[in-house]
């Protein structure tokens, strides 16, 4: 009996109500950590309504925008009108002498982290990062030469390109890296994944793979969709 009138206690408290509009660009929302600073004290029912009129972004590959566990009885609805991107993945290096393997493209970054029941109404995009370009082989029988680098995969914060003879090109938030062209003695790069897509494996008998793409959603089945929209990349949970 004492545990079912806490639990009334709580339902019947008056909730703190969260209405926050993202109208500017950030990176790394945590939804729990803006309530706080709004003055949620973290144990009272959250009631709120988030609004994206912008980017949100992530400098990790950790979630652009994270939805933790809340309190029973909260609720959330948010309403994304702009778009939820992942970090793209940086390119892997061109093989060395002595290490003739190019590396493997770095993953992309996860777009939306979701642990506690919400509603969305998805009116543009919730996308993975892109993954990185994997780096070409050396070539070093012959005449030693660095492989060439794979490009940086394209989300918020770009991915940056591999090192190698040839660097691969960092993305940009509009379009990913190019992996760079052979050398001398050297193979191809893979280019870098676009928003929601691998990257490219380079090229050479022991040329680096491309990059996974970052996945689009993790906690989909705590989400009740108002409206779908566009998704790109992977989900789970």
């Amino acid at each position: 009996m004492t545990g079912a009138l806490s639990m009334l206690a709580s339902s019947s408290k008056k909730p703190f109500i969260f209405s926050p509009t993202i109208s500017a660009n950030t990176t790394n929302y945590n939804l729990s950590t803006a309530a706080t600073a709004a003055g949620w004290n973290g144990t009272d029912r959250l009631q709120a309504t988030l609004t994206n009129n912008a980017y949100v972004g992530s400098t990790t590959t950790g979630a652009a925008l994270t939805i933790p566990s809340l309190p029973t009885y909260s609720t959330v609805n948010i309403i994304n009108n702009g778009v939820i991107c992942g970090r793209g993945g940086n390119g892997g290096n061109g093989g060395v002498s002595g290490d003739a393997s190019g590396k493997v493209g770095a993953v992309g970054g996860l777009a939306l982290s979701v642990a506690y029941p919400i509603t969305i109404n998805n009116a543009a995009g919730i996308i993975g990062g892109g993954g990185g370009g994997g780096g070409g082989s050396a070539y070093d029988s012959v005449e030693p030469e660095n492989g060439s680098g794979g490009g940086g995969g394209r989300g918020h914060t770009p991915g940056s390109g591999g090192t190698g003879g040839i660097a691969g090109q960092a993305a940009t938030k509009l379009v990913a890296g190019a992996g760079s062209p052979r050398g001398f003695a050297t193979f191809d790069a893979g280019d870098g994944g676009d928003r929601g897509a691998a990257g490219q494996a380079g090229s050479g008998a022991s040329a680096g793979a491309g990059g996974n793409p970052g996945a689009a959603i993790s906690g989909y089945s705590y989400i009740t969709w108002a409206a779908l929209g566009s998704i790109m990349g992977n989900t789970s949970g």
